[in-house]
């Protein structure tokens, strides 16, 4: 039996959508190289750039129903070669900075905290809230 791929997509954000690659270079035994590179941890979560480490996926904002739904609407693209991450909707570019640059990290972190800050204000019932 001969496989082929005719498509490959990596989620650079846990918890995002993901993005097709054109091509990519991939090694035996290795996940797909920058595939969930980073994730958006809840500002109680404890966890920082500074500081980070492993924890349960329910220490970080997800993609699930009854849950940060809004994440759906947003596409990044990770560009490894700068470390600029961009996240879209709807074809615009609502942030790109370079997640490896502590101001970058800082400015897409409160584009983070606004974006969903704006769910609460939708009126989502407290008990869903995170």
């Amino acid at each position: 039996m001969t496989a082929s791929v005719t498509e490959i997509w990596r989620y650079p954000v846990k918890g995002l959508a993901g993005e097709r690659l054109e091509r990519v270079a991939v090694t035996a035994g290795r996940t797909l190289p920058q595939d969930r590179r980073f994730a958006i941890a809840h500002g109680d979560s404890g966890i920082t750039a500074e500081a980070p480490r492993w924890e349960l996926k329910t220490s970080f904002h997800m993609l699930m129903h009854g849950r940060d739904e809004r994440l759906a609407e947003l596409v990044p693209s990770y560009d490894e070669t700068c470390g600029a991450l961009t996240i879209r909707r709807n074809g615009a570019s609502l942030a790109s900075e370079r997640i490896s640059d502590p101001v970058g990290r800082a400015k897409l972190s409160a584009f983070f905290v606004d974006y969903l800050r704006a769910r609460l204000r939708m009126g989502i019932p407290s008990k869903q809230r995170s």
